[in-house]
C-alpha cells in the first residue's frame, strides 16, 4: 500500500517491497516500486524517463518530481508548482561516520556528531543537491546544511547560490528530507 505524506507544499509518495538478494533483488525492487508509484499517481499509461543530467520526469506532465529509495522502500515527490524538488530517504548506516569528512564542512562536523545528526545531514545535502541539478558540487563545502535556528540550506552553482527550504521527518525508522526552491532562492 502507498502511504503519502504532504512536506514543505508537496505530496510524496512512498512504498515498502521486500528486499531480494543485495545487488539484484534490492535494485529490481526499487524499479518496481517506483513503477507503482508513479502510474498509482498518474495513471496505467504514465512514461517515467530521464532528463540529460539524470533527474527523472513524467512525460506529459507539468509537475516536478524526484525519487528516491533505500533497503526496502522508495519514496517519489511531486511538485505541481512546477519547480524542481530534491527527496533523500535512508536509514543510518556506520559508513556515514566513515565519509562524513566527504559531505560536511568542518563546522558542520562540529554540530553533526550523533548518528541521527549524521543522518539528516546526509539526507538534507542530498535533496538540496538533487533540487539544485548542478553536477560537480562539493558535497562538504558546496552544499550547505540549514542552521539550527534556520529551514534554508544553500548549493553553490556556476552562476550563484540557490537557497532551499529543507524538510526532515522519520518515516518508519528512516530519514526523509525533502528540499524546495526559496521564493527568493537565487543570490548572484
Amino acid at each position: 500500500m502507498i502511504d503519502t505524506l504532504e512536506l514543505a507544499g508537496c505530496r510524496v509518495y512512498l512504498l515498502e517491497f521486500a528486499v531480494g538478494d543485495r545487488c539484484s533483488g534490492q535494485r529490481e525492487g526499487e524499479k518496481r516500486a517506483v513503477r507503482e508509484i508513479v502510474e498509482s499517481v498518474f495513471g496505467d499509461n504514465a512514461v517515467l524517463s530521464h532528463r540529460p543530467d539524470g533527474s527523472p520526469v513524467v512525460e506529459g506532465c507539468n509537475v516536478e518530481i524526484s525519487v528516491s529509495h533505500c533497503r526496502g522502500v522508495a519514496a517519489v515527490a511531486v511538485n505541481t508548482d512546477s519547480q524542481r524538488i530534491g527527496i533523500d530517504i535512508e536509514e543510518f548506516r556506520d559508513a556515514l561516520k566513515k565519509v562524513a569528512k566527504k559531505y560536511l564542512s568542518p563546522a558542520e562536523m562540529e554540530r553533526c556528531t550523533a548518528p541521527c545528526q549524521l543522518l539528516t545531514a546526509w539526507t538534507v545535502k542530498e535533496a538540496l543537491y538533487k533540487a539544485a541539478g548542478v553536477s560537480g558540487v562539493n558535497f562538504a563545502n558546496g552544499v550547505r546544511l540549514p542552521l539550527p535556528e534556520s529551514d534554508t540550506g544553500e548549493v553553490d552553482t556556476p552562476s550563484g547560490v540557490k537557497r532551499f527550504k529543507v524538510m526532515s521527518v522519520d518515516w518508519r525508522g528512516r530519514r526523509l528530507s525533502i528540499a524546495i526552491p526559496c521564493a527568493h532562492s537565487f543570490i548572484p
